[in-house]
């Protein structure tokens, strides 16, 4: 399929969009007959409306002033820490997380702050820093994102828009990243799971062309957890008539639509399909590297002799939130340690649950 990308690939352009979104819908029309599938048989869940619907979060002024005072006193002196809460944004590139309301609530929250310090400190400032959260969102953990990235980066979003309504058998609640497509009045987005360590500057990715992941270790599929993405309702609008025939592939003889049970399976099954013209492109494996596999043998030769290659790590089996993460591989714990300095500067509050020691068993030097 496509090779992967350069490390630093700037030769691409985001020319000749508004043609792609024409000749992508003509394709969609005509080309799903040889699919062997009916178009208008793709049909939205009832009463969802075919916009997208977000509205921002009501904040207690005093609570969050107070909130905004205490960070400033501890970030006092750190380069760039509040340089984009209350200003207007004039740019056109994102950084996009989506926080559920779930048993991983708080320690989603942890990895919003973690994302928004590494921004700062790797300096990619010109980007706004958005968190996405459901309607049901408790207000005072809203309001404590909303002291982090302002008020217009806190949107409450209808997930009823992206749910399948047909497919129980899926892991629904990471379908809703999904809304990231249609946040139009950006140029590009990143798309980032909140348990991934950014490392080193990427603000490169923005300049890959979309839409682009890392592979899944040995697989085809994605590893949606970081992702680069153009903005298009009528992407979203397919992506979204599409996703209630999705269902989990187990062997089965006709097109489930997705290769696993979770959105990069349907995100990988609908990129290759011929229903849109747009590619599905990958980036090189260490722009988003897996925390399980840091333990691969070759994988530990470039983390201890070439650390700046991996640009974030994506804790997928060691989420530093969860009682059950010890790990004793020293390049796990590495970069777990480098996670909770990156939540150093966070300020007291009374709205998140304590972390636990994540790396009791780490190796001490």
């Amino acid at each position: 399929m496509n090779p992967s990308l350069p490390q630093h690939s700037h030769e691409f352009k985001r020319s000749s969009i508004s043609m792609r979104s024409v000749l992508s819908s003509f394709v969609m029309c005509t080309l799903s007959f040889f699919a062997g599938v009916s178009w208008s048989s793709f049909s939205r869940p009832r009463g969802v409306s075919t916009g997208f619907s977000w509205t921002p979060v009501a904040v207690n002024n005093d609570k969050f002033n107070s909130v905004v005072r205490k960070e400033e006193s501890s970030l006092d002196g750190v380069e760039g820490s509040l340089d984009h809460r209350d200003s207007d944004s004039t740019t056109d590139k994102a950084v996009v997380t989506f926080v559920d309301y779930n048993h991983d609530m708080h320690g989603s929250m942890y990895g919003v702050y973690s994302i928004r310090q590494r921004l700062r400190e790797t300096h990619v400032l010109d980007v706004d820093q958005l968190a996405l959260i459901p309607f049901d969102f408790p207000q005072p953990e809203a309001e404590l994102l909303v002291a982090w990235l302002g008020d217009k980066n806190v949107r409450r979003v209808n997930t009823a828009d992206v749910l399948p309504a047909s497919s129980s058998n899926l892991w629904k609640g990471v379908f809703n990243k999904i809304v990231a497509f249609n946040l139009t009045e950006y140029a590009r987005i990143i798309v980032l799971d909140n348990d991934v360590l950014i490392r080193t500057n990427i603000r490169h990715w923005f300049d890959y062309p979309t839409p682009c992941a890392t592979q899944d270790r040995a697989t085809i599929e994605w590893n949606s957890g970081a992702m680069c993405i153009t903005p298009s309702t009528l992407l979203f609008d397919a992506l979204v008539r599409v996703i209630p025939r999705s269902s989990r592939w187990a062997d089965a003889t006709y097109d489930t639509w997705n290769s696993g049970l979770t959105d990069q399976g349907f995100l990988s099954a609908f990129f290759t399909s011929n229903l849109t013209l747009e590619t599905m492109y990958t980036m090189p494996f260490q722009n988003a590297i897996l925390s399980s596999a840091l333990r691969d043998k070759k994988n530990k030769y470039f983390v201890r002799h070439r650390p700046t290659l991996i640009e974030t790590v994506h804790f997928t089996t060691d989420k530093p939130w969860r009682s059950k993460t010890h790990p004793q591989d020293q390049e796990v714990c590495q970069m777990l340690f480098e996670w909770k300095r990156s939540i150093h500067t966070l300020p007291y509050n009374d709205v998140l649950s304590p972390l636990p020691n994540f790396t009791s068993n780490c190796p001490r030097k």
